[in-house]
């Protein structure tokens, strides 16, 4: 088993392109052959690090703009080969965007970082997961990373969406080698809150939204994305509170920390969940959870560090979506 692994691992120094691509993607009788520049990602290319970089190229990269036409198929161009620097929730990110693009039928042709560590980094993220290379061949490399994606427009969870919660949960306990049924629950319980969260604020339609683990070391990293409009424009779109305290000068991090307290309500107006994103602060302070980051419109909160709470922009279209990212070691487990 182990020789099968090393060789799957020694392929990581000869990737060079990868593909996301659709078999029916969609064509275009009377469209010419039209080729844009590549879209360069950053090299430092840690989302919850270099905020304003990454969340431009991304809104290059989900822009309308720059698409290419070759083969009356359409795609973009990415370049990863700059990248030095690389964090989980970049990788999730370029990767959910990459799926959203597929659904509009545009697929994405990229090349990979030229620094190995890196490479490898996109591997162990889950990034060359459903991808092929350059002669149409599925990758099969092994990643360190569990995730999910559901399904577009559902606006609820199904019952498979929680066996898998289900199913994520208890593979985080038993990687810590704890066995503690009420561990699984209270995580499951956790998860299923933070993917209501996504249907709650994404406010969209056939938008995409995951949920992924990736295991490193002696901690789990946990990071979910959808890419709807953003907690602060679902706010101000349905919520007189927020208007009234837009006039009393009330910056858009005490606005987004206020949906943490309960400020603000609930979209559905359900009186049986009225958890909401209170339930994630409640985790972060009950040590349930660490490192709690909230990234979304051109707001990011820190839970862990209150002092890197920062507007990174000043319209909310900076980033249309929302980032979750925590991590879970052996002492979040309850003994």
């Amino acid at each position: 088993m182990m020789r099968k692994n090393a060789k799957k691992r020694k392929r990581t120094s000869k990737l060079k392109q990868f593909h996301l691509s659709s078999l029916s993607a969609h064509t275009f009788r009377k469209s010419k052959n039209i080729e844009f520049p590549s879209i360069i990602a950053p090299k430092d290319f840690r989302f919850l690090d270099n905020i304003i970089e990454c969340a431009t190229f991304f809104k290059q990269l989900r822009s309308k703009n720059n698409v290419s036409i070759k083969n009356y198929r359409r795609y973009k161009l990415v370049s990863l080969q700059e990248i030095e620097l690389i964090d989980f929730s970049a990788v999730l990110t370029l990767s959910a965007i990459c799926k959203e693009l597929k659904c509009n039928n545009i697929f994405v042709r990229g090349n990979f970082p030229n620094n190995p560590a890196c490479s490898q980094f996109l591997i162990d993220s889950g990034f060359l997961d459903n991808k092929y290379d350059i002669n149409g061949r599925m990758y099969h490399l092994l990643s360190r990373t569990k995730s999910m994606t559901f399904e577009q427009g559902q606006g609820k969870l199904l019952l498979k969406d929680l066996k898998n919660i289900v199913s994520l949960s208890s593979l985080i306990t038993s990687y810590f080698g704890d066995n503690d049924t009420s561990n699984v629950y209270n995580l499951t319980l956790l998860f299923k809150e933070i993917c209501a969260n996504s249907i709650e604020w994404s406010d969209s339609y056939k938008r995409q939204w995951a949920l992924a683990a990736k295991f490193e070391g002696d901690k789990v990293l946990v990071a979910t994305i959808d890419l709807g409009q953003g907690i602060l424009n679902s706010l101000e779109r349905r919520q007189a509170a927020i208007i009234k305290d837009l006039f009393t000068f009330k910056t858009q991090v005490d606005i987004l920390a206020g949906a943490f307290d309960k400020k603000y309500g609930s979209k559905s107006k359900d009186i049986n969940r009225n958890k909401g994103l209170p339930s994630l602060k409640a985790a972060f302070e009950r040590g349930v959870i660490k490192k709690l980051i909230v990234l979304t419109n051109n707001v990011m909160l820190s839970f862990d560090k209150w002092h890197d709470n920062c507007k990174f922009a000043n319209t909310y279209d900076a980033f249309k979506g929302t980032m979750y990212f925590f991590e879970i070691d052996k002492s979040c487990l309850i003994a």
